[in-house]
């Protein structure tokens, strides 16, 4: 079967434009390989279809016309992918400056912290050593003004105990003075007291005799109140027995009968003798009551008297005081001068 020859060159165009790459990769891929690409041999597939066809077709005018399109298109194409492949170029390029760069800023940033770690320590040494140096400054400072201070401290405490020392000096002076005097007051009152003692002494004898003498005299009054104390019981009891002979049948009785048998008129001159107040104006009861009580109060009295008189007969007389020996006068004469000495 005869094929066409227009239908033949159609087809081997369109299989060399097919065959054209169609992605970056495989540019980027191109660009770094060998320098034959498939354009190449599509652009001589097309040159040797076009020959084949000049001299197997009459009249391969609008052939010609075609196959320039073609040569055009794949002339495009061919720069394109040139273009494509320089740019792949480019970029892997700015990827390896960009790595270059990168390890070219690292190494600085590096270095940079080194820098920064050096100057921050070289200032950080600086500051301590000026402050090393402020603070030794500021340590002479205070030595020598706190040493200042207390050396005036040492002159003063110094004086000062100087001072005390002079009136302690001069306070054991008077004080050993004191003490003399003291001693000389000490012998002159051991002597007083030594003539006082035997002075008291004495008068110690001389009050145990008086005791003596007193304590007789004491038993003789004793004595004297137990008489005494004996006639008071008599009395009492003669009293008693007069009472008893004045009263009968709970009533006061009279020479002419018992008072309660009287009348008002014959009462009130009675009461009347005995001194009794406000019998004017008393009942016949409370006149007979106060009548009796004041004959009572008259018998008390009476009894009382003749006890007196009796007790007046029988006391013995007192004694005179003894008087004192003569030794003993002197011996009081002498404690009494000597306790005035101590008192002044």
């Amino acid at each position: 079967m005869t094929r066409n020859p227009a239908a033949w060159l159609a087809e081997k165009t369109k299989t060399g434009v097919v065959d054209l790459p169609r992605n970056a990769a495989w540019m980027a891929s191109k660009a770094l390989g060998p320098p034959a690409t498939a354009v190449d041999a599509v652009t001589d597939g097309i040159g040797a279809a076009a020959s084949a066809a000049r001299t197997s077709l009459p009249g391969g005018g609008g052939v010609d016309d075609r196959l320039d399109q073609a040569r055009r298109a794949v002339k495009r194409a061919q720069d394109a992918e040139r273009e494509a492949v320089a740019k792949a170029e480019r970029a892997r390029q700015l990827a390896e400056r960009v790595r270059e760069v990168d390890a070219q800023h690292r190494e600085r940033l590096e270095a940079a912290a080194r820098e920064r770690d050096e100057a921050v320590q070289a200032r950080v040494a600086e500051a301590r050593r000026r402050a090393d140096e402020m603070v030794e400054a500021e340590r002479a400072t205070a030595e020598a003004e706190e040493g200042d201070r207390l050396h005036s401290l040492e002159e003063e405490l110094a004086a000062e105990r100087q001072q005390i020392e002079e009136k302690a000096e001069a306070a054991q002076a008077e004080a050993r003075k004191d003490i003399a005097a003291a001693e000389e007051q000490m012998a002159a009152a051991r002597q007083i007291s030594d003539e006082a003692a035997e002075a008291a002494l004495a008068a110690a004898r001389d009050a145990h005799h008086a005791a003596e003498e007193m304590a007789a005299h004491a038993q003789a009054q004793a004595a004297e109140v137990d008489d005494r104390v004996q006639a008071a019981r008599a009395l009492r009891s003669e009293t008693a027995t007069a009472m008893s002979a004045l009263e009968r049948d709970d009533g006061v009785t009279d020479v002419a009968g018992p008072l309660r048998d009287r009348t008002i008129a014959e009462l009130l001159p009675i009461a009347a003798g005995l001194g009794i107040e406000g019998r004017s104006r008393m009942r016949h009861d409370q006149l007979v009551a106060a009548i009796g009580r004041a004959r009572s109060r008259q018998g008390g009295r009476s009894a009382a008297a003749r006890t007196g008189a009796k007790q007046t007969k029988q006391a013995p007389r007192k004694q005179a005081p003894r008087k004192q020996a003569p030794r003993k006068q002197a011996a009081a004469k002498k404690a009494a001068s000597t306790s005035a000495r101590g008192r002044s």
